[in-house]
């Protein structure tokens, strides 16, 4: 379900006419990779993201794709664990480490959030991926699909 400019500000308690409101004047579809060149069986990896200077990030879906060279076959599931931690504010996406699986879906069927969830504009995005099965993930990439929330006043302090 698509939200209005106004339902948005209501949720962050931003009105017009009140310190800090901004108006939102646009919304664009935008991708966020984040891409491991290779991941060894039972290793851990890091892949980071800034999200750009000109909008917020409005996350509504995860898609993933994983690839095997070995086999010469996507991993599907990929078997895989993982934590999103937006480095500015410390906030997780999930309490634990989560399957894969478990927040992205594929290409042809992406994880719609149950709520979108809003990444401050100059954030970096850090996602730890742990592989836990026998196999090399040779490229996995996971994706955060969603809007950049273009708004009248960029400056705010708050990045909404």
């Amino acid at each position: 379900m698509s939200r209005t400019a106004n339902q948005i500000q209501a949720q962050l308690g931003l009105q017009n006419g009140q310190p800090g409101a901004v108006n939102i004047i646009q919304k664009n579809y935008y991708g966020y990779d984040f891409v491991f060149p290779t991941v060894a069986s039972g290793a851990s990896a890091t892949a980071s993201v800034q999200i750009q200077a000109d909008a917020n990030f409005f996350v509504q879906a995860m898609t993933y794709f994983c690839w095997d060279l070995t086999a010469n076959a996507a991993i599907v599931p990929p078997y895989a664990t993982a934590q999103i931690t937006v480095q500015s504010s410390g906030t997780t996406f999930f309490d634990v480490p989560v399957p894969v699986s478990s927040f992205a879906g594929d290409g042809r069927l992406p994880f719609i959030l149950p709520e979108a969830r809003i990444i401050p504009m100059n954030a970096l995005v850090v996602m730890a991926l742990t592989n836990v099965v026998s196999a090399n993930a040779d490229f996995f990439q996971i994706t955060m699909h969603g809007k950049k929330l273009f708004s009248s006043n960029p400056g705010n302090a708050t990045g909404y």
